[in-house]
């Protein structure tokens, strides 16, 4: 799995923006300098796992939010359950077409 460092780091401004922090706010509950912070939030910048989770505990979000493995989860159900419906109605048909085919014996 290769990994979209400007889209974490789009994630990262957005939920530093939605919680009202300023970059100089963030780079300080990580202990980081703004500079480097910016470059995270650019994509220009490949962080450390420690950096990693400092940004997750200093966001107080989960991990999944800033990779945006949620959305593939969500995606995945969807498509699972569709597929677990498709396959019970083919069931059912069959099911069914079983039992008219012995009702006419």
């Amino acid at each position: 799995m290769e990994l979209d460092y400007k889209a974490i780091g789009r994630r990262i401004r957005a939920l530093r923006k939605e919680q009202k922090l300023t970059l100089e706010q963030l780079a300080e509950r990580t202990n980081r300098s703004a500079s480097f912070v910016g470059l995270i939030e650019r994509g220009e910048r490949i962080m450390s796992l420690e950096t990693f989770c400092e940004l997750v505990a200093a966001l107080n979000c989960s991990a999944d939010e800033i990779l945006g493995m949620e959305l593939h989860r969500i995606n995945n159900l969807a498509y699972a359950r569709e597929l677990l419906e498709m396959a019970l109605a083919l069931s059912f048909e069959e099911n069914l077409s079983q039992r008219t085919d012995l009702s006419a014996l």
